[in-house]
C-alpha cells in the first residue's frame, strides 16, 4: 500500500480537499525538507530530507489533480488496482447503447460543435450582428 497522503498532510481523506490547506502544507513541507537547507547536516538526515521532500512532491501532484486523486483514493481502499484494466460485462454496454439510442434517437444523435435545439446565441452573435438595415 502506499503512503498516506491526507495523514502527511494533515487532511481528511476527501474527493474534495480544501485546495488552498493542501497548497498551504505543500508549501510548509517544501520548507521543511528542502535539500538545500539541509546541506550540512549528516548523509542519514540529508537521504531522510530527500525522501521526504520527494514524497511531498508525490504527495502533492497526487492530491492536487482530481484524477490522480480519485484512482489514489480508489487504489487505498482497493477497490482499484494498479495496471489492471476493468473489463465492463457485455450486457451492460449494450444497455447502454439502448440509452443511448433511445433518449437521441438513431438519427438525432449530436454532432460536435453544433448547438442543440433550445439554445441561445449570445447577444449581438446572430448573422445579421453588426449589419445597418
Amino acid at each position: 500500500m502506499s503512503p498516506d497522503y491526507f495523514a502527511f498532510y494533515g487532511l481528511p481523506e476527501s474527493f474534495h480537499p480544501d485546495d488552498a490547506a493542501l497548497k498551504r502544507q505543500y508549501y510548509a513541507k517544501s520548507r521543511e525538507t528542502h535539500p538545500d537547507f539541509h546541506a550540512t547536516s549528516s548523509a542519514e538526515n540529508q537521504a531522510d530530507m530527500l525522501h521526504q521532500a520527494t514524497l511531498n512532491t508525490d504527495a502533492y501532484r497526487t492530491l492536487a489533480d482530481p484524477d490522480k486523486r480519485m484512482a489514489y483514493i480508489l487504489r487505498q481502499h482497493g477497490l482499484l488496482e494498479e495496471g489492471k484494466q476493468e473489463q465492463l460485462p457485455p450486457d451492460f454496454l449494450m444497455d447502454m447503447m439502448d440509452l443511448n439510442e433511445q433518449a437521441h434517437g438513431p438519427g438525432n444523435r449530436p454532432r460536435p460543435g453544433r448547438r442543440g435545439p433550445g439554445s441561445r446565441r449570445s447577444a449581438g452573435a446572430g448573422r445579421h450582428a453588426g449589419r445597418r438595415h
